[in-house]
């Protein structure tokens, strides 16, 4: 591992804990104990995320739109951000189950130990996913790869895209928004940039590498590995998952938000005849 390797994951390792305790901290000198230390935490902890999503988003951009040649161009933040990212997704574990734990205490009095056994056993995806993603992302874009492909690697850190908009509507159902035009307006926002970001950006990249070699989309998987294919595949069928999800959301939230009005408006019109 290089010198500024270490000085990157060092940078990660400082900054989204420091983040996280001064987002905590200006909400306590701001919400007046309006909200719970619970609240305060599970907000933070979306503010981070949102944060570490634009920054991976404005890095895949620049990484994205810097190569000409998808193969062999380089761009020096590819590997360095990979560094700085790792970090974080150990911090937001961290930073989860102290959200949690504030949360469940009101509840239910445990011991630390059965309190971070009842979180891995709440959120076992979650605890996988903080867990094992960055071991398998970090080797991969660092030694696996060889130095191929700043291009895909800048386009999958654009998956992150979609965090923000995830982040705000946990923060807006922490602050019981559910009904305003806001979490309206942020659930069609997600269910666009997860369509383009994590669904559509599969084939996108197929055609990209198809383009560059001289041959059709469809025969691209047939031009690559195996697991190149494999992992992608895996991926995307999460994310369909994912995108069915937010898609019933959406649709039960706009519906919801719609009777609503239709009532404010009825209740308003039998007012304005009682009137006249």
């Amino acid at each position: 591992m290089a010198d500024r390797d270490w000085v990157w994951a060092i940078l990660g390792c400082c900054f989204f804990p420091t983040l996280f305790v001064l987002v905590v901290h200006c909400q306590n000198l701001t919400s007046s104990k309006q909200h719970t230390t619970a609240v305060i935490y599970a907000i933070s902890v979306r503010v981070v995320s949102a944060v570490q999503a634009v920054l991976a988003s404005c890095v895949g951009v620049v990484i994205a739109t810097s190569c000409e040649d998808v193969l062999r161009d380089r761009h020096w933040l590819t590997e360095p951000y990979a560094w700085f990212m790792t970090p974080y997704f150990y911090y937001d574990l961290v930073a989860m189950y102290l959200a949690y734990w504030h949360k469940t205490r009101r509840v239910q009095v445990m011991s630390t130990t059965e309190s971070v056994v009842q979180f891995v056993r709440d959120t076992p995806l979650l605890v996988l996913h903080h867990v094992c993603f960055p071991l398998v992302c970090l080797p991969v874009v660092v030694w696996l790869r060889k130095g191929v492909g700043d291009f895909f690697v800048g386009c999958f850190y654009l998956i992150e895209l979609a965090v923000p908009f995830i982040s705000l509507r946990a923060v807006l159902i922490q602050l019981h928004k559910e009904d305003t035009v806001a979490y309206v307006l942020n659930g069609a926002a997600l269910f666009v940039t997860f369509s383009l970001c994590r669904v559509a950006i599969f084939p996108y990249l197929y055609w990209v590498y198809g383009r560059h070699i001289g041959v059709p989309t469809y025969h691209v998987p047939f031009h690559i590995p195996v697991k190149c294919t494999t992992g992608c595949a895996g991926v995307l069928m999460v994310q369909l998952y994912w995108w069915v999800q937010i898609a019933r959301t959406s649709a039960r939230t706009v519906g919801t938000l719609s009777r609503k009005l239709c009532n404010v408006y009825d209740v308003s019109s039998v007012g304005k005849e009682k009137v006249s």
